[in-house]
């Protein structure tokens, strides 16, 4: 999947484009799907803003097409003709890959969901990816519409044979009461876990040491281990603790990857990282920033050689709005926090914004154990 950022929005009234051929559902009844990709945005036109990747060739999502009011497990069309040989799986975990227009065929003949009558209407739902990684290997199917991602809490190791990769699932629940009139139905993807920001802003010259940690934790409702229910039906509440009570303490915090690019000004050293992290209310979460290592150091003075660390820790505190000194961390919002440290008795100060953060295919993995 390439990394390819573009700007999608999605405009009052918009055209949907590279889909001029394809306004029909088809003689044979057949569902075409797509996602918004408008090619310029309106002047003057009342929009929602948001950026993200777009699917690239070969990402492949998993679709459910449950009679109109029904939820992803209530009731199917079973008298939909699916396949070549008239047998199928009436609408239930069909696979569709994308283009490089957002447009999405069908990975099998049998795969291909259809209207059973000019007169029947389908909700849709999907998910990306539609096969998770290792080690679970969670396949969304017929009869299971959960995933379970385990513990998403380490965030800054490379990937090896003993580690997984955190993939920001992304849902679409919008497509309701579709008809062969409609034409192309149109997912709107959401991203279903939350997402942070840290950036980093220290004077280099004030510590004795480069950074060499980012911690993120709360006293509690930080959960470390995540499943993904689409049962739910409302992307903001898909993705949970799945009942286990795993909480991201300082003893056992999220972590996330130092970053590799720095910039600097011959006084500021300046970086960023990032992370995605279970939806939900945190009481006192902080950014915990550790520079230098365990590595003993040796300072020779008058007195002779004393042995010591160069190791210093600052806890941010994250700004609290609700009550209890607690957070309400949101499903598809990132979270921007800058943390800047100065002086030679050094402070902290803690800044943050809150955006919607929409992704479609194509997002960078993010490794985990």
């Amino acid at each position: 999947m390439k990394k390819q950022t573009i700007l999608i929005l999605f405009l009052s009234s918009m055209a949907l484009t590279g889909c001029d051929l394809e306004k029909k559902s088809g003689d044979d009844g057949a569902v075409r799907f797509a996602a918004y990709q408008p090619s310029s945005e309106a002047a003057g036109a009342a929009v929602t803003k948001v950026t993200g990747t777009r699917f690239d060739a070969e990402d492949e999502i998993t679709v459910f097409a449950p009679l109109a009011g029904n939820p992803i497990n209530g009731q199917y069309d079973n008298n939909v003709p699916n396949g070549a040989n008239g047998v199928g799986k009436g609408g239930r975990d069909m696979r569709y890959v994308a283009d490089n227009s957002n447009r999405f065929t069908a990975k099998t003949e049998g795969d291909k969901i259809r209207y059973s009558s000019k007169t029947a209407r389908l909700d849709f739902y999907a998910v990306y990816p539609a096969v998770g990684p290792a080690p679970k290997y969670a396949v969304v199917d017929q009869t299971d519409y959960t995933i379970d991602l385990g513990d998403i809490s380490r965030q800054d190791t490379p990937n090896t044979e003993n580690k997984a990769r955190v993939v920001p699932y992304i849902y679409s629940n919008n497509a309701k009461g579709k008809g062969t009139e409609d034409g192309v139905v149109t997912l709107i993807f959401r991203n279903v876990l939350s997402k942070i920001v840290i950036d980093v802003k220290y004077d280099r010259l004030t510590l004795e040491g480069d950074l060499t940690k980012i911690e993120f934790s709360a006293d509690g409702g930080l959960y470390r281990e995540c499943e993904i229910d689409l049962k739910k039906g409302d992307y903001r509440t898909v993705a949970t603790n799945g009942g286990r009570e795993v909480l991201a303490t300082k003893e056992d915090p999220y972590r996330f990857s130092v970053p590799t690019t720095w910039g600097t000004d011959g006084t500021w050293t300046t970086g960023s990282s990032e992370g995605v992290f279970v939806p939900g209310r945190a009481t006192n979460p902080v950014i915990r920033l550790t520079f230098g290592d365990d590595t003993p150091t040796v300072n020779v003075d008058t007195n002779g050689s004393t042995v010591g660390s160069n190791l210093q820790t600052f806890i941010c505190r994250i700004p609290t709005t609700g009550t209890g000194s607690t957070v309400n961390f949101e499903a598809g919002k990132m979270y921007t926090y800058t943390v800047e440290i100065t002086g030679t008795m050094p402070e902290v100060s803690v800044g943050g914004t809150i955006e919607d953060w929409q992704a479609a295919g194509g997002w960078q993995v993010i490794e985990a154990e």
